[in-house]
């Protein structure tokens, strides 16, 4: 089993890059500064998931508590996007948005699939960062896309 949690790390690794480079791409496209910023946290916070992924700041990591999350349910909402080069700011929210929603998803599978406490602390936290993640990109979109209409 040790060799399935290891390939299963190293994918939730890929996925969490994947994660950082989406929103550097996005902050080059984001016109608020606010928005600039929030993006650019979001891609340092992805980069630091692959670290504790890697098994750094692990301790510390578990032993945080995330703040409370009010679940807004925008991405629950809107229909998916694709990301081209023609991808306006709108398209990249939603599709960042729903990234962060599969990703909490699949944290959370993996944590209930987890034969071990450690384990399934790691990926519920995880879950939990993807969820705040998702909750900061549809305050965004509520404050820039909603507050234009």
């Amino acid at each position: 089993m040790k060799i399935a949690l290891a390939r299963v790390i190293r994918k939730a690794i890929r996925k969490e890059q994947q994660a950082r480079n989406l929103y550097i791409r996005a902050h080059k496209l984001a016109q608020d500064p606010a928005t600039r910023t929030l993006l650019d946290s979001l891609a340092r916070e992805e980069a630091s998931h692959a670290a504790l992924l890697r098994g750094k700041g692990l301790k510390t990591f578990l032993a945080s508590k995330p703040p409370p999350i009010q679940d807004l349910r925008i991405a629950e909402f809107l229909v998916p996007r694709r990301l081209s080069a023609q991808a306006t700011f709108q398209d990249v929210l939603i599709y960042a948005m729903k990234r962060e929603a599969a990703s909490c998803w699949a944290y959370q599978a993996l944590a209930e699939a987890a034969e071990d406490g450690a384990t399934r602390r790691l990926f519920c936290r995880l879950a939990q960062e993807e969820r705040l993640h998702r909750n900061r990109l549809e305050r965004v979109y509520d404050d820039v896309i909603f507050g234009e209409n």
